[in-house]
């Protein structure tokens, strides 16, 4: 892993409680309206990356069917675990970075990233 990787980690590490307790509220807002256009109902298998502290993830999860698979992601371990305490323990939530997620290709009909994918190179 690159110490640029290691560097952006770190710094959302540092960040995480303050990103959930003051800053996730505003970037629900895009979220919703994403979940809206993925027409969550009708999915089998849902991969949100850069999933934050969970906010988005839990309206996800709301609009998925009891059956549907939910995979949540973050760089952040702290993210991560603040997204655990939120999420139910049916949603598989954990730390990857997004330029190499631990998924088989193809193995998932729908894909969220809200707000981060200019992190990814």
């Amino acid at each position: 892993m690159s110490k640029s990787t290691d560097e952006l980690r770190d710094r959302w590490d540092a960040f995480a409680h303050l990103f959930a307790s003051r800053i996730e509220g505003t970037t629900l807002q895009l979220a919703r309206t994403l979940i809206t256009q993925l027409r969550l109902g009708d999915a089998t298998a849902l991969l949100e990356v850069g999933a934050g502290a969970g906010g988005a993830a839990v309206v996800s999860r709301e609009t998925l069917s009891a059956t549907a698979r939910h995979s949540v992601t973050d760089l952040s371990s702290a993210m991560v675990k603040i997204a655990r305490e939120k999420l139910p323990d049916a949603v598989d939530v954990r730390e990857a970075n997004g330029e190499e997620l631990p998924y088989e290709d193809a193995s998932f009909d729908r894909y969220l990233a809200n707000l981060n994918l200019m992190l990814v190179g």
